[in-house]
C-alpha cells in the first residue's frame, strides 16, 4: 500500500519530536514531450522503462499541534524516480521537468 497518503502521520526520531503529517501527494509521468497526470489508483506502482515526478505536500507539528514558526506551515517535497531502463533522455527529462514542476505549483 502506497505509504504517504493525505492525513498520515509520520514519527520520525530524528526531527527533534515533531510530526510529519502529509496533506497530499501528487504524481506525473514523464511523456515523450512533457509530463502528465498519474491516476491515483496506480500511485506507487513504478516501471522500470519509465520517469515519474513525485510531490510530496506535507505539514511538521510539534506534539499535533501547530506551535511556532518552523511548525504547522505547508511544506512540499519533490522527488524524481528513474526506472533502471529509462533512456539517458527521460532520466535529463525528469531532472529538468521536476524543477519545473516545481516552479509551477510554489508557492503552495
Amino acid at each position: 500500500e502506497w505509504p504517504l497518503r493525505p492525513g498520515i502521520r509520520y514519527l520520525p526520531q530524528d526531527i527533534f519530536g515533531h510530526d510529519v503529517e502529509t496533506t497530499s501527494v501528487e504524481m506525473w509521468r514523464i511523456t515523450d514531450s512533457s509530463y502528465e497526470e498519474y491516476p491515483r489508483e496506480l500511485y506507487g506502482q513504478f516501471y522500470s522503462n519509465e520517469s515519474f515526478i513525485i510531490r510530496w505536500a506535507y505539514r511538521v507539528m510539534q506534539g499535533g499541534k501547530k506551535q511556532d514558526h518552523d511548525t504547522g506551515r505547508d511544506r512540499a517535497a519533490f522527488f524524481f524516480w528513474q526506472g533502471a531502463d529509462c533512456t539517458i533522455k527521460e532520466k535529463g527529462k525528469s531532472a529538468f521537468l521536476t524543477v519545473k514542476v516545481d516552479s509551477a505549483l510554489i508557492p503552495l
